[in-house]
């Protein structure tokens, strides 16, 4: 990962999204973590790892399986 000032991402911006689709970019905002710069791709990984993580909690609940069950029937 490549860690860079928010100065910096400012001045070389092009660069910075250049190198975001290769490797997430570290922003920092006086010295410390401040934001994270993804590629497009990486993000829709990043959301559909975090939306099959809500469903297997959904259906590890006993209520939520009633509910599945019942739509299932229908």
């Amino acid at each position: 990962m490549i860690t860079i000032s928010m100065s910096e991402a400012r001045q070389s911006l092009r660069t910075v999204l250049d190198q975001a689709q290769s490797q997430p970019v570290t922003i920092t905002r006086r010295s410390a973590p401040d934001m994270v710069l993804l590629s497009a791709a990486d993000y829709a990984v990043l959301q559909q790892a975090r939306f099959e993580l809500a469903m297997q909690k959904m259906r590890g609940n006993d209520t939520n399986q009633a509910v599945y069950k019942a739509l299932a029937d229908k």
